[in-house]
């Protein structure tokens, strides 16, 4: 069997590059004559297709969600040779010019069926620990709507952030997970998008309001990789361990922080700490409220 895992995270890492097939192939250990075909009977689309899929999921982020780069440098360092290609090629995918999307990003399109994940963990690859976190001062903003709409909200978020100079660096990142997208109608779909806040003012505008993360006692799985894993994970944590467990869930969302960023590294090499509230099973319903607000 072809190591594609390790053919996909080459690609990944270097979709500046010109990617030659020979290098792939040595990659799989297999002969250019059978590599295409076999790359696309597993993965269900053809090389050049993906690396293509890639490039263009990696330079929307970057058009939508980086506004320090260029438009020409997004095309560069997602390996097209020139501004007229890239735009060429991003029109064709998305409908909208790289300058259009930029301003007004329409997501529709990006939310067709991505590539799928490479990487497998297998249950015994995952690691609960049991940590105490302090109560933890947030910036929240609450996405209601459609999951399509989410980046619209994130790149308000992030604007939000930056008027605050609060920077990843700087202030942690995290998600909090309110609803299951494929069990919950598209306009009471809610997800959170928050930053540690320790300023003691109020947040005003932009429906951005204080909160905090629970002191407690929390599940802590860490991941590293695409959000496909991060679903995976969250099925064995709810699933397989804490059936088996002396707790059960506690009443707050479950928590991501988020410690490295796609795009800014490969989906790969995206790292997430998933963090779920416990609390003992004989213990009566916490008396946290599933928002909770600090003024």
């Amino acid at each position: 069997m072809p190591n594609l895992q390790a053919v996909c995270e080459y690609i990944e890492r270097h979709l500046a590059q010109d990617l030659r097939l020979e290098e792939l192939c040595q990659l799989a250990y297999q002969s250019p004559v059978h590599f295409s075909r076999l790359f696309s009977a597993q993965m269900g689309i053809g090389l050049n297709a993906y690396i293509r899929q890639l490039r263009l999921q990696r330079a929307t982020w970057q058009l939508a969600f980086r506004q320090q780069l260029s438009i020409t440098d997004i095309a560069l360092d997602n390996g097209y040779q020139s501004l007229e290609g890239f735009s060429r090629a991003f029109r064709q995918a998305s409908g909208q010019s790289p300058s259009a999307f930029r301003r007004h990003p329409d997501w529709q399109w990006w939310h067709q069926p991505s590539v799928k994940e490479t990487r497998i963990m297998s249950t015994s690859d995952y690691q609960v620990e049991l940590v105490q976190r302090p109560l933890t001062p947030i910036a929240l903003l609450i996405h209601q709507g459609p999951a399509q709409r989410l980046g619209q909200s994130i790149q308000r978020f992030i604007d939000w952030r930056k008027a605050n100079h609060l920077p990843p660096s700087k202030s942690a990142t995290f998600n909090l997970l309110y609803d299951d997208p494929t069990e919950t109608p598209p306009d009471k779909y809610r997800f959170g998008l928050a930053c540690e806040y320790k300023n003691n003012e109020h947040v005003t505008g932009q429906d951005i309001c204080t909160s905090a993360l629970p002191a407690g006692t929390y599940a802590r799985l860490s991941i590293q990789g695409g959000d496909q894993l991060l679903e995976a994970a969250i099925r064995y944590l709810y699933g397989q361990w804490l059936p088996e467990q002396s707790y059960k869930a506690g009443d707050y969302p479950l928590v991501l922080q988020r410690l490295s960023f796609y795009p800014d590294v490969p989906a790969s090499q995206a790292a997430s700490d998933i963090f779920l509230l416990l609390t003992p099973k004989q213990c009566e319903k916490s008396g946290y409220s599933e928002i909770q607000h600090v003024n």
